[in-house]
């Protein structure tokens, strides 16, 4: 991340639960046996920026920005510099938890796009659903969409998301991608 005087900040990774190096009782005891019990540490899974709430500076104009982050564990975490300090601190911490266990799988690169400065899409890449989240009401979910199945041979997986214009753009997974636009009803989000 970037600090408005041009230096970098880098995101804390301390917070982030240590899910690695411990092996089941039954896998130490078979070395031959399955890996399925082999935990792997948290990390980040993808990212998209955001404005921190309550950081309106009167006029509309948010004055801090934060980072929304996903990881492996299925967590999707609001992050920014931490607000009880007196000095500056040089990584963002965890400021909100706005979703624990998004899906079956773990949101991936390019699975969070934020629309109109407030609401978070999270794509559930394993499902085709589209998470609609309201940033200024704790990470509420407002709404969940099914995307279609685009190809008949296939699941009708999306591999990536991106939103701008009041529409969420989502990119299909496969050889041949083609991008799809999902116009968004703003009036149904914000009340």
């Amino acid at each position: 991340s970037t600090t408005a005087d041009g230096g970098h900040q880098p995101l804390g990774r301390a917070w982030l639960e240590d899910r690695g190096g411990i092996l089941e009782d039954d896998f130490l005891e078979d070395p031959g046996g399955s890996v399925a019990g082999l935990l792997q540490p948290e990390d980040f899974s993808a990212l998209a920026l955001a404005p921190c709430p309550g950081s309106d500076s009167g006029g509309g104009r948010q004055e801090q920005e934060c980072a929304v982050l996903a990881t492996t564990a299925k967590r999707v975490v609001l992050m920014g510099a931490p607000s009880s300090s007196t000095a500056p601190s040089p990584a963002w911490v965890p400021r909100q938890l706005l979703r624990n266990v998004m899906g079956q799988a773990a949101p991936g690169p390019g699975s969070l796009a934020l629309l109109d400065g407030r609401f978070l899409g999270v794509l559930d890449q394993s499902n085709s659903l589209l998470h609609v989240l309201d940033l200024q009401h704790d990470g509420r979910v407002i709404n969940s969409y099914r995307l279609p199945h685009h190809r008949r041979d296939e699941t009708g997986a999306w591999a990536s998301i991106c939103a701008g214009g009041g529409a969420f753009y989502a990119i299909e997974d496969h050889e041949q991608p083609s991008l799809w636009r999902f116009p968004v009803p703003m009036a149904s989000l914000r009340s």
